[in-house]
């Protein structure tokens, strides 16, 4: 009789191990889908970061190139108004030419 209560007492040990075990090892299933599920939402939060990242230089990228083209539009437009100021001048410059030749010769005249 003494042995059949030892082997139901070892039994019993052996069960609420059992249970203890299967109780851990369901606790770290657990913690593991936790840790799994955080990973993939990490893993998305990375992939739009970078999808954002990437929007943000080609929008970069596209505004340096509106940039570099207005620029070179306002250049253009700066040089041609540089042109039209100079011819301008010169016109200028040669009527006041003429003007100073017909004055020198109305006092040679004179």
């Amino acid at each position: 009789r003494a042995s059949l209560e030892n082997d139901l007492a070892a039994a019993r040990r052996a069960a609420g191990d059992a249970v203890a075990d299967a109780t851990e090892r369901d606790a770290l299933l657990e913690t593991r889908g936790d840790l799994e599920r955080d990973l993939q939402d990490q893993r998305l939060v990375a992939e739009n970061l970078q999808r954002r990242l990437d929007e943000s230089s080609r929008d970069t990228a596209e505004a340096a190139h509106v940039a570099r083209a207005l620029l070179v539009s306002q250049k253009s437009d700066l040089e041609r108004d540089l042109a039209d100021v100079k011819r301008n001048a010169e016109r200028r410059e040669d009527a006041m030419a003429r003007d100073a030749e017909t004055v020198a010769a109305s006092l040679r005249e004179a």
